[in-house]
């Protein structure tokens, strides 16, 4: 009797894990890759507006990451921009590009997802700032 009710419990136990598996992915926003905490960090999508970038212009920045990152910063010379989480995995900022007295600027913009112990992946994207 009792080997019955291990079968049994056994087959009610397969589909709740199969069914939580797939609400705890159902969780995270389209794009962003579920990572377990030890899993590496990693940056996923980077969206920024396409073409060039005008001095004074507010741009919009949307980068996806696994869902383990706890932090995203983008560098831009010597600046260091925090983009703020707005969902698991999701960092958007939206920042009014300054007015510099230069032609063009050929800005690259290092992109840095960092886990909660300090692991990062790192990526770069150019960008052309008309002026």
């Amino acid at each position: 009797m009792r080997q019955g009710l291990t079968l049994i419990a056994c087959a009610f136990a397969i589909p709740l894990l199969a069914s939580t598996a797939a609400l705890g992915d159902a969780a995270l926003p389209p794009g962003v890759p579920y990572a377990a905490p030890s899993d590496p960090v990693r940056i996923a999508a980077i969206e920024l507006p396409s073409g060039t970038v005008r001095g004074g212009d507010t741009i919009s920045a949307t980068v996806l990451t696994s869902s383990n990152a706890a932090a995203v910063t983008a560098t831009v010379g010597t600046y260091v921009l925090n983009l703020p989480k707005t969902a698991p995995g999701t960092f958007e900022l939206s920042v009014a590009v300054p007015r510099l007295p230069l032609p063009t600027y050929h800005a690259k913009i290092v992109v840095t997802a960092i886990r909660a112990d300090g692991a990062t992946d790192q990526t770069s994207v150019k960008v052309l700032i008309k002026y």
